[in-house]
């Protein structure tokens, strides 16, 4: 058969954009980091009885008193297990991410209907993005955040 020598070019590439574009990747780490960080401070700051009582409203607003009542027992088994502070770290990854993701989906989904050339482009892409098992998409950023 035939090499393609992939890898060579991929760690060809990777050693370019770390090596020329390290301050943009740098700038959007501290933004994130910033971010990230604000989130943890908001959400720890707040007692955990203050966000189990916000929570268990919703959840009985929304979906029902069974529900409320699970939200309630999950919380507090959290707290008693002494993770709660793991838990709002988590939470805040997680805001962060949906903020992001619906702050770039929202606009490129209203442009793609708007635009036929970039939906023609972006729809291939996206099609491809979809049937790839989510951790695939880290793989990129261990190989960045390993190389610095």
């Amino acid at each position: 058969m035939f090499d393609l020598h992939l890898g060579e070019g991929v760690d060809a590439l990777v050693h370019w954009l770390t090596q020329n574009l390290a301050p943009l990747f740098d700038g959007v780490s501290d933004v994130l980091d910033w971010i990230i960080s604000s989130f943890t401070f908001l959400f720890t700051t707040i007692p955990f009885y203050i966000i189990i009582l916000i929570v268990a409203l919703a959840a009985w607003k929304i979906a029902g008193k069974g529900v409320a009542i699970f939200a309630i027992l999950g919380l507090v088994l959290v707290e008693s297990m002494g993770l709660w502070s793991e838990m709002m770290q988590t939470l805040s990854l997680v805001t962060t991410s949906t903020l992001i993701a619906v702050g770039v989906g929202i606009p490129l989904g209203i442009w793609m209907s708007r635009n036929q050339t970039l939906n023609k482009i972006m729809r291939p892409i996206l099609d491809f993005m979809q049937t790839m098992p989510a951790f695939v998409y880290l793989i990129p950023s261990n190989i960045f955040l390993w190389s610095w």
